[in-house]
This record gives C-alpha cells, sequence and structure tokens, in this order.
C-alpha cells in the first residue's frame, strides 16, 4: 500500500511535466489522453490493486500455515444429526466423536460437502480434519477422509433465524453435554 501511495505522489508531482510534454508532440488529443491515462494507471496494474485479486481458499492457508497460525485437528465420528441450512447460513451438525465429546459444525463452509444433482454427499463422515486459526478458533475449512456417514437425523431449519447459530455455540466447538441430550434439546427447538 505504502508502494503506491508513494507510486501515486511521484505521478502527481510529475504530472504538469508530462502533460506539457506529449502535448508538446503534436499527437491527437484522444492519443495523448490515452498515454496520460496509462502512465497514471501503470502503478495500479503494477500493484495489482486495480483489479483487487482475491487469495484462494489453499493459498490462505497456506499463509496461515507459514505464519504459524493454522491449527489442525483430526476427528472420528460414531455418529452424527443435523438440521438444514436456513437463508444461506449452512447447515448445522453435531457429531459423537469417538470419545463420547459432540463437536458442533455449522455454517456456509459446510455448504461445499452437501450432495447435489451430480455430487454425492462427502461429510458428514467418519473421519476428517478440521482447519481452525490457530488465535481465535475460527473453522476455516475441513478436510474429509472417511466414509460418508448418513445423519440419523435431519431437523428441518430453525423456524427464526434469531435462534441461528443456537445461544453461545461457535462452530468447531466440543459441547459439554451428551448427544443423546443434544439431540432431545434440538428436537424440541425445532418443533419436531
Amino acid at each position: 500500500m505504502l508502494r503506491l501511495l508513494l507510486a501515486v505522489s511521484i505521478m502527481l508531482v510529475l504530472l504538469i511535466p508530462i502533460t506539457f510534454g506529449v502535448l508538446a508532440l503534436g499527437l491527437p488529443h484522444w492519443l495523448s489522453l490515452s498515454l496520460l491515462a496509462g502512465f497514471f494507471l501503470l502503478p495500479f496494474l503494477l500493484d495489482g490493486s486495480l483489479f483487487n485479486r482475491r487469495k484462494t481458499l489453499a493459498q490462505q492457508l497456506i499463509e496461515l500455515e507459514t505464519k504459524g497460525l493454522l491449527e489442525q485437528k483430526r476427528f472420528q465420528i460414531k455418529r452424527v444429526f443435523g438440521i438444514q441450512a436456513v437463508e444461506r447460513k449452512g447447515a448445522q451438525y453435531y457429531l459423537e466423536l469417538e470419545d463420547d465429546r459432540v463437536l458442533y459444525l455449522a455454517g456456509a463452509l459446510l455448504d461445499a460437502y452437501e450432495p447435489t444433482h451430480t455430487l454425492r454427499r462427502r461429510f458428514p463422515c467418519s473421519e476428517f480434519i478440521v482447519y481452525y486459526h490457530k488465535i481465535d478458533q475460527t473453522v476455516l475449512s475441513l478436510e474429509p477422509q472417511g466414509t460418508v456417514l448418513e445423519p440419523e437425523l435431519y431437523l428441518p431449519p430453525l423456524m427464526l433465524i434469531c435462534e441461528y447459530p443456537p445461544p453461545r455455540l461457535k462452530s468447531g466447538a466440543i459441547l459439554q453435554k451428551s448427544y443423546e441430550v443434544i439431540k432431545q434439546e434440538q428436537i424440541k427447538r425445532t418443533g419436531v
């Protein structure tokens, strides 16, 4: 960003001499203006900010890993139940781990693993890796590795968007209640 500001300020200083120089060449006005515009767009093109290149998820993960900010955890699942997505918020899954704890995953990130008319379901599955941001523990990505598990129960979406996600739950959290207790609470919340 500093490079861009420096380039723009240098270009402003050179504006008057360059303008008179281009006009003194006796070129048609449209060509003179094109040359000037190109001269002023050059720093933006070289800096890349003109086209706002977004990094892919893979590039972001590599960058976080090199900075030591990427954490990965492997999970093995016994069973799962889910709640359907509501208004682009993504589905919610409660996954019972091999050690009887419950992992909560939710959000638009999970949409990539939902079945479509051309792709089979890839998640939830018996084993997978979750990539977390080391500082705030945000779920960044997941990597399915085991066999696909169909949710034993797939509840309809919550009726009120203000109920999504359930109070004080963050995707990627390990819950303190048992799988059966959570399932019964969610059945009651969704009104099934």
